[in-house]
């Protein structure tokens, strides 16, 4: 019976997995019997998820009873895996122990799979996050593989003193742990930044967003330095004076990593006499560098010098300004740095490009990676790869096309194939062995023949894999 113009209707969404579909709730003022009709609908919607609940118990009785004769190694090595799928966030070793009886007592006697803590902290999880993670701990035997507290979704209009309680409760827990070797942080609050550098012996750091905007301070929270324990301390849009400050703080730090550094706070703007001063880190093997202030990078090149470094990442956008004193840099590393990244964005010009690449060719490294590089520049390198005198020593060179550069046409495919098997045949008849290449992000706007790539290949004796992602693998081929 469709309604008039005097009736109401309100529709009403299924609320089953399988198949939504609208049921109508119509309400006629001039019909006193109306309520009957509805209710008959509303028994057939009640039947069928009746009927839906009934499938869905058996097939879970069927599921639960196969497994609930499995051995527990089994059944453990499946949470194993079904916990490294799901990650630490959702918690699944609770879901898991929810499940059974059984289930629990396993999840709750395998220590192995509480060893990762990862909580995104609002104001509403704050309370009980100090409770969660000694419940953790004491699952896991007080030792932690990963902690990683993520304060992002804490509300900005709220008053920081409500917060101070749950927080002192969560470091004092953080304070009872026998050893976890890293802790990463999402813009944390102060106070635990604080008791990280005065009482804890974690050798592995990672913060990521500034500090101070969580507690509501307006400055940037200061540290006492030395931070001795120390080894690796990987920043993620901190400013850039904080990331100074830091490395100088960290005298034992062996990795140290800036990645899209802020610009310098107002207080610090630019370097003091405190940074510009030549300075050595002994220790220091792996050192990525993130472009952020001219004055701050022109710093870190002039003064600052790693005797033991094995790995440099450098990445920059438009430092024309920087190149005398990046050759200058480059010529003071050590023997010891055999691999070294550049990244370099749009903003760098085909001829900057080269004149990194010149103030590299003479260094003794074995792998250099070229991240956010045009077509033109891929040309342009392999060209110098086929020169005996252009890096000699280097045995592995990878390519990664930027994210937004252009695409590739798929009818000159063929001829950077062929330039590719130049390259390797060049440097096969130099002596290199084992020399290998990766181009990662070559993006074609059609289609391409991969078989003519790889007869092309193969007829010179190279082997080449082309992945589903568009990464070529090539190689010399073994015999």
């Amino acid at each position: 019976m469709s309604p008039t113009s005097t009736e109401t209707s309100s529709r009403m969404l299924c609320g089953c997995q399988c198949k939504g579909h609208w049921f109508t709730v119509e309400a006629r003022k001039d019909d006193p019997d109306f309520i009957y009709e509805d209710i008959e609908r509303l028994n057939e919607v009640i039947d069928h998820f009746r009927i839906l609940k009934a499938q869905r118990l058996r097939q879970f009785n069927k599921i639960h009873s196969s497994m609930r004769n499995l051995p527990n190694e089994i059944l453990l090595s499946i949470f194993e895996q079904y916990c490294s799928l799901v990650g630490p966030r959702k918690r699944p070793v609770l879901t898991l122990g929810a499940v059974s009886a059984h289930w629990r007592d396993l999840v709750e006697n395998s220590s192995q799979l509480w060893t990762r803590f990862d909580l995104v902290l609002s104001d509403e999880m704050l309370p009980g996050a100090a409770s969660l993670l000694e419940m953790y701990r004491e699952y896991n035997g007080s030792s932690f593989e990963s902690i990683q507290l993520d304060f992002r979704m804490f509300s900005a209009g709220r008053q920081c003193k409500e917060r101070r309680n749950p927080i002192q409760r969560l470091v004092q827990s953080i304070k009872t742990l026998e050893t976890f070797p890293r802790i990463k942080l999402h813009q944390p609050p102060v106070d635990l930044l604080r008791i990280l550098n005065n009482d804890l012996n974690v050798p592995e750091v990672h913060l990521s967003n500034p500090p101070h905007l969580v507690t509501g301070e307006k400055t940037i929270p200061r540290f006492s330095f030395p931070w001795l324990t120390l080894t690796t301390l990987k920043l993620c849009q901190i400013q850039v004076d904080v990331c100074t400050n830091l490395l100088l703080g960290c005298p034992n730090l062996v990795d140290f990593s800036s990645n899209d550094p802020l610009l310098a706070t107002d207080e610090c703007i630019r370097p003091t006499s405190d940074h510009a001063r030549a300075i050595s880190f002994p220790k220091l093997r792996h050192l990525s560098w993130y472009h952020a202030w001219r004055l701050w990078d022109d710093n870190l090149l002039s003064f600052y010098r790693f005797p033991a470094l094995e790995y440099l990442d450098w990445h920059g956008d438009g430092y024309d300004h920087s190149l005398n004193l990046f050759h200058s840099f480059i010529i003071s590393l050590p023997q010891s740095c055999r691999t070294i990244q550049i990244s370099a964005g749009k903003e760098n010009n085909i001829t900057m490009k080269l004149q990194i690449l010149q103030s590299i060719k003479n260094h003794p490294i074995d792998k250099l990676i070229c991240s956010h590089f045009d077509i033109l520049s891929l040309h342009i390198i392999l060209e110098r790869l086929k020169d005996s005198t252009f890096i000699p020593s280097l045995n592995f060179f990878k390519w990664e096309q930027g994210v937004g550069c252009d695409t590739y046409e798929s009818d000159r495919i063929f001829k950077l194939t062929r330039l590719f098997k130049d390259v390797m045949r060049c440097r096969h008849e130099m002596g290199v062995v084992g020399f290998r290449m990766e181009i990662d992000g070559l993006r074609t706007r059609v289609p391409y023949n991969k078989h003519e790539v790889h007869k092309i290949m193969e007829e010179s004796g190279f082997d080449i894999d082309i992945a589903e992602d568009g990464r070529w693998i090539m190689s010399i081929m073994s015999l």
